[in-house]
């Protein structure tokens, strides 16, 4: 009776997690043209987070030197200041300004399908001599699309479904 118990409860959690199908999102960031004074390329991070401010899933990490990775405040405090080894695998240099496009498999860091529900997709820009900006586009799970123009560090950025 508890083989058969144990089978039925596997057999429940297999049928969820057929259920439970990732959504995939094509994410596009333009960095713009800035012609003033000295251009450096900025530091930019890209990451999900739930309603409560955890990080899910890293995206992106453009970077030149670690000594700059505490001017993205935001993404420094809440996920390298405690884990620096979390840099492996997503992690890529600095962009020249244009449009630059990431794919994004709707799942965790640990891999796992985020349930339904309300996250942020935060894109934070920091440039040596320049200035430092952050977007964060409030999004419904699976449901809807957003886009947001910036202000200076970074010139617009898109979320949707990819189709």
């Amino acid at each position: 009776m508890k083989v058969i118990k144990a089978f039925t409860f596997l057999g429940l959690v297999a049928s969820a997690a057929a259920n439970a199908t990732a959504v995939e999102y094509e994410l596009n960031v333009e960095l713009p043209v800035i012609s003033e004074g000295q251009y450096h390329r900025p530091y930019v991070a890209i990451w999900i987070e739930d309603d409560s401010k955890q990080v899910l899933k890293n995206l992106a990490l453009w970077k030149q030197k670690d000594k700059w990775l505490p001017d993205l405040k935001r993404y420094y405090r809440r996920v390298l200041r405690a884990n620096e080894t979390v840099l492996d695998g997503f992690t890529g240099a600095t962009k020249y300004s244009g449009q630059h496009q990431i794919l994004w498999n709707g799942l965790s860091d640990n891999n796992e399908v985020l349930a339904q529900g309300r996250y942020s997709l935060c894109v934070e820009a920091a440039r040596e001599k320049g200035g430092r900006e952050i977007q964060c586009l409030p999004f419904q799970y699976g449901k809807d699309a957003k886009s947001v123009q910036g202000s200076h560090e970074l010139a617009a950025i898109s979320f949707v479904v990819k189709s």
